[in-house]
């Protein structure tokens, strides 16, 4: 905000919190122009203990690659036919033996 002053340009200020259920209080500051909040108990953090605006408040979710909803998306629900059959064919494709269990 400093630079921002001295050059007589507003630079915005934003914070991405991507905790979900706890953050520090640090990362909560009330002039904030925008926080990006990735849970409900966050938000409530944000509001009542930091006092941060509520227009100032984005509730995101937690923020992912799309690769990894997709990949969700095609797994459905893996105790499923349907789940079995991708998570095989997954296997397969990584050079996994589908018949050994695995544990990551």
């Amino acid at each position: 905000r400093k630079i921002g002053a001295a050059k007589g340009k507003h630079v915005p200020f934003f914070t991405v919190v991507t905790d979900l259920a706890s953050a520090h209080r640090m990362w909560f500051d009330n002039n904030v122009d925008k926080i990006y909040l990735a849970s409900d108990s966050l938000y409530k953090v944000a509001r009542h203990s930091a006092a941060i605006p509520e227009q100032n408040i984005v509730k995101t979710g937690l923020p992912i690659r799309r690769d990894f909803a997709v990949q969700a998306q095609k797994l459905v629900d893996r105790n499923s036919p349907q789940g079995s059959a991708y998570q095989r064919e997954t296997k397969q494709n990584l050079g996994i033996d589908p018949e050994k269990p695995m544990v990551l």
